[in-house]
């Protein structure tokens, strides 16, 4: 007999697969996991998911519909390997800062104990960065910035270097022994002529094109 709460995290995962969805169609989804409950026992778990704010509804009657909470979204689970497996073009991205976000933060959206891991976490922060002076910190930020240049320039010419191994190369010299010569090449001359432009940036201030 499967418990209350895997069966109320089950129907949350089913509206994540399946999107908005209605009392009625709840039922046949949990035979496929084996799982036979009325409707009455369905209605009562997504009542206590809405009152834990993981779900919401909208509708009246027949017509309500049920689906994932925004505030839910946050605790979502991400696969970053599966994530950065994917083309840059490919990916899921929010294209910009989604405000709206703060209204689904709640005071007590963290315990004691990880408001003092995190207050921890930025004390340490502020300790390491302040190890660097300005110039430091500007130098890495060029760093990053040229990695992801000489990446996108490369890919946009037809290269298979990943971003993570356009990094190992510039950074550490660590070819990626399945990709050409010609491929290698193509990378280390995009962060050359990256350099080139930080270092003479004089030289381009005044060009016409």
């Amino acid at each position: 007999m499967i418990k209350k709460h895997e069966r109320q995290n089950l129907l949350v995962k089913i509206l994540k697969d399946n999107g908005n969805l209605q009392i009625s169609d709840f039922s046949p989804i949990l035979k496929k996991y084996n799982i036979d409950v009325d409707d009455r026992t369905i209605l009562r778990d997504l009542n206590d998911l809405i009152d834990q704010n993981f779900i919401s509804k909208e509708g009246i009657a027949k017509s309500t519909y049920y689906y994932i909470a925004d505030s839910n979204k946050i605790f979502e689970n991400i696969d970053v390997e599966k994530y950065f497996t994917k083309e840059y073009e490919k990916r899921k991205v929010q294209e910009s800062f989604n405000f709206e976000i703060f209204d689904s933060l709640q005071k007590d959206i963290f315990s004691p104990a990880e408001e003092e891991k995190l207050q921890d976490l930025q004390a340490k922060f502020i300790k390491n960065i302040s190890k660097y002076d300005s110039q430091t910190l500007i130098n890495k930020e060029y760093e990053r910035i040229m990695i992801e240049f000489s990446w996108k320039s490369s890919a946009i010419e037809g290269n298979t270097y990943s971003l993570l191994n356009t990094e190992a190369l510039i950074k550490d010299n660590i070819k990626d022994e399945t990709k050409t010569p010609e491929e290698t090449q193509m990378i280390l001359n995009h962060k050359d002529g990256f350099n080139e432009t930080i270092q003479n940036k004089d030289r381009f201030l005044h060009l016409k094109y």
